[in-house]
């Protein structure tokens, strides 16, 4: 067997494990809950009907509420994100597409408070975001702390402007589900996730275009990935299968290959992982360079095209293999191993891509048949996730030694 062959199966079984860590929770049928639509709109409805107690949030308010959140997710804990960005957001969301004027709104919910900043110590306008009308900011009450957050890079990465451009280009319907789909429906079937993503992009980070080549921000791809693979699929889906776009079906629950359109979003934590395979992706990409045309991250703490091979290397080994390799495979599906520690902690002595034994932790054998109600003690391990254990479908369970010894650790390949 040719080297590069060696090489690519190295890649391909390294792959093949973080499909599986990738993989959904499965939850069983008989244990599923209401619909996450409904779901997510009643626990939001329940807080928000304090401001408003007629509240009726439809799809494209929460969807909307989701991405001009996603414009605030800078140096913030995930848990805080979603727990009060989200709400404010989501209200904000609610009342434009009630007809809201944006400016007005903007003003109802945005008040400036002069605080220190923390590395030159100057006096600055913060701006702080609430649920509820304006509030002078030297009268803040607790209660209404509850409902407020600020952020201390908002001015430096002009987060409020991407938010008033954002709701100013969606003026026309103020439905981002509609905007989506009426801004892709003419696409093929190869390029409407990326055309997608593309678009929404525009209209939040306008000034994204460098020496002819697309900038596409990171939180651009984490946003979509959620929209079509995520759970707010089921959201997205639900504000977008009554419409009378004919392409709408493809939204709900893209396949593999739709999916291979998606990019790594990449994250500071990605790069610990990509670091010690970036010797199997030097050998790969002798001879090769960045494709001109092809769209570039930035707001990644990432090796991008003057340093490549990078996070960059995924797509372009991708976008070389056979097309039944790429049926089971896609590129986003590496931003798993944002939760993957391993290679932070240096703990290579239990990683199952190094020199860790799978078997040690795997619970397969031991769960009955026809009971899929066991928790996968791996699962928890590698990426603190929780997922059903799932004999009949695990792809590691027959070959628990299949993926030992496949990361080089950061040693170069000869």
């Amino acid at each position: 067997m040719a080297q590069s062959d060696v090489l690519i199966n190295r890649l391909l079984s390294i792959w093949d494990f973080i499909t599986w860590l990738d993989t959904p929770l499965n939850i069983p049928s008989n244990t599923q809950g209401p619909g996450k639509f409904k779901q997510m709109k009643e626990e939001m409805e329940g807080i928000l009907k304090e401001y408003d107690k007629d509240i009726d949030l439809l799809p494209t308010d929460l969807i909307l509420g989701h991405w001009l959140t996603y414009i605030f997710d800078l140096v913030m804990k995930a848990d805080y994100v979603w727990k009060k960005p989200y709400q404010i957001m989501t209200y904000i969301a609610y009342e434009y597409r009630k007809g809201s004027n944006v400016s007005s709104l903007l003003a109802n919910h945005i008040v400036y408070k002069a605080l220190k900043d923390k590395k030159t110590g100057a006096i600055v306008n913060y701006p702080i975001y609430y649920i509820g009308p304006q509030i002078n900011p030297k009268k803040i009450q607790r209660k209404e702390k509850l409902r407020s957050f600020s952020h201390w890079l908002d001015n430096k990465h002009g987060l409020i402007q991407s938010l008033k451009s954002t709701l100013d280009n969606l003026c026309n319907n103020r439905d981002i589900i509609y905007f989506i789909l009426n801004e892709t429906e003419s696409a093929p079937s190869d390029k409407f996730l990326y055309e997608a993503a593309i678009k929404l992009n525009k209209i939040t980070y306008p000034n994204t275009q460098l020496d002819h080549q697309i900038l596409v921000h990171k939180r651009t791809w984490a946003a979509f990935r959620d929209y079509v693979k995520g759970d707010l699929n089921e959201v997205f889906w639900e504000g977008a299968k009554n419409s009378s776009f004919e392409n709408r079906h493809r939204w709900y629950k893209p396949n593999k290959q739709h999916l291979g359109q998606l990019e790594i979003p990449g994250d500071v934590h990605n790069n610990y992982f990509f670091e010690q395979i970036f010797p199997l992706l030097k050998k790969l990409l002798e001879g090769k360079k960045y494709p001109d045309q092809q769209p570039i991250h930035y707001g990644i703490n990432f090796p991008r095209v003057k340093f490549f091979p990078g996070i960059e290397a995924i797509r372009v080994i991708y976008d070389d293999l056979p097309m039944n390799i790429k049926k089971e495979i896609y590129p986003e599906q590496f931003d798993a191993t944002f939760a993957f520690r391993f290679c932070e902690k240096e703990m290579c002595e239990s990683c199952p891509l190094g020199s860790g034994r799978i078997d040690n932790f795997c619970i397969g054998k031991l769960v009955p048949q026809n009971n899929n109600l066991f928790y996968c003690p791996l699962k928890i391990h590698t990426i603190g996730s929780l997922s059903y254990c799932d004999p009949s479908k695990c792809t590691l369970l027959n070959n628990p030694q299949k993926y030992r010894g496949m990361c080089p650790q950061g040693r170069e390949i000869d």
